[in-house]
């Protein structure tokens, strides 16, 4: 499997969370201070929220897939097996159990999260 299909696999819930944050703080600190007192406390906030939001994955439960296959797995940097040399590769055999969800991401790909396009790969 890929791992561009992985959800938050280049970066973790919490930075994630604290980037947007940190958008919408500069975004308001970058308005004009005339056109903040202008404007209305509901606008901005209708503004930012259809900006910043972030909708939650709808799972298909009713369309889960299970496939499982043998497959060659890296064990090298697993602490609990006397491996001597970790610098490369220590393949097993293991049993390979693939779960795909088919979801609806809605604006997830706008706020910049990778997903796949049309299912989550649990492996």
């Amino acid at each position: 499997m890929s791992g561009n299909k992985c959800l938050f696999n280049q970066v973790d819930w919490y930075s994630f969370q604290r980037k947007r944050k940190e958008g919408i703080l500069r975004e308001i600190q970058s308005i004009e201070g005339n056109r903040l007192l202008n404007m209305s406390v509901e606008d901005l906030c209708d503004y930012l929220e259809e900006k910043y939001r972030f909708d939650v994955a709808v799972l298909h439960k009713e369309h889960i897939e299970v496939a499982n296959r043998e497959e060659q797995i890296d064990v090298s940097q697993d602490p609990r097996r006397h491996i001597i040399d970790r610098g490369r590769p220590f393949y097993i055999t293991g049993t390979c159990i693939e779960i795909t969800v088919p979801k609806n991401f809605s604006n997830m790909l706008t706020a910049g999260v990778s997903c796949g396009i049309t299912s989550l790969f649990f492996v």
